[in-house]
């Protein structure tokens, strides 16, 4: 009898040594994915992203949703953060004071990022992730759990899941794909489960980032948004398609308008 017990102490003494050694293992890992992407958005400096995005301020009385504005900008990275360089108002260049204010702007972030460097940034243990400009941390304010393995280009990864920590007031998760072995960061993507903020009510969307080096490059994401104007509610989609590795397209419209009595504001609109 006592031998039994004594082999089940051990038996649970090893189970639990072994899962402490995973978990330090996955918290490794991720330590070393955040700091190898820092290494890596470095190499973003060489690609410019244009965008074209369509603003609106006049919902003409809540009945129809009116673009106003069209502004064309270049996606940078400088000082090791996204920047957004206006280039062109409803399809012109700009020119004059325009274009004069937006250069001042631009020359003077690049004398404040002379001399920086990633590397500047590992310790602070964050993931630089062009997602509507945001640092996200990882992984202070997330746990993260070994939910499988999966391969991938013929490499056998970690599947990380990233869920906030409780109080950290944080309403996403992440799903990492990791080369245990290099660190690297292979695929990551982005779930905003809801947002409550003045502008965006149930605020849903997904990002998928790839690329054959571990530089997290956006693909394609998709938000679906629900805005409220007065007595209305406007559902509608984002969708973001990045071709090659300079360009890509955004878009944007309303598929419905519904009264705000109707509506549900505390839930996602339906995909």
């Amino acid at each position: 009898m006592r031998t039994g017990v004594l082999l089940l102490c051990c038996w649970l003494l090893i189970g639990l040594a072994a899962r402490a050694q995973t978990q330090e293992e996955i918290d490794h890992a991720v330590a070393a994915a955040v700091a190898q992407n820092l290494k890596d958005e470095d190499e973003l400096r060489q690609y410019i992203y244009v965008e074209d995005a369509a603003f609106s301020n006049d919902y003409n009385n809540g009945r129809n949703w009116t673009p106003v504005r069209h502004e064309r900008y270049e996606h940078l990275i400088v000082g090791g953060k996204p920047y957004l360089k206006l280039i062109a108002k409803d399809g012109k260049p700009l020119k004059g004071r325009d274009a004069t204010r937006e250069e001042k702007r631009y020359q003077e972030a690049m004398a404040r990022a002379e001399g920086f460097t990633m590397e500047d940034h590992l310790d602070e243990g964050v993931a630089v992730v062009e997602v509507d400009d945001s640092l996200e941390p990882v992984p202070e304010k997330y746990r993260h759990r070994l939910v499988r393995k999966e391969q991938m280009d013929g490499k056998d990864l970690w599947v990380i899941e990233c869920d906030p920590k409780s109080g950290s007031g944080l309403s996403t998760t992440f799903t990492l794909w990791i080369d245990p072995l290099t660190g690297k960061l292979w695929k990551y993507r982005y779930q905003v489960h809801q947002d409550t903020n003045t502008a965006l009510i149930g605020t849903y969307g997904i990002h998928e980032y790839m690329d054959e080096r571990g530089v997290m490059l956006p693909c394609h994401s998709e938000m679906h948004f629900r805005t409220r104007e007065g007595d209305r509610f406007y559902n509608g989609i984002g969708e973001r398609d990045y071709s090659q590795y300079r360009r890509f397209q955004a878009t944007a419209h309303i598929v419905d308008v519904k009264p705000s009595a109707s509506a549900n504001p505390g839930s996602a609109p339906a995909r």
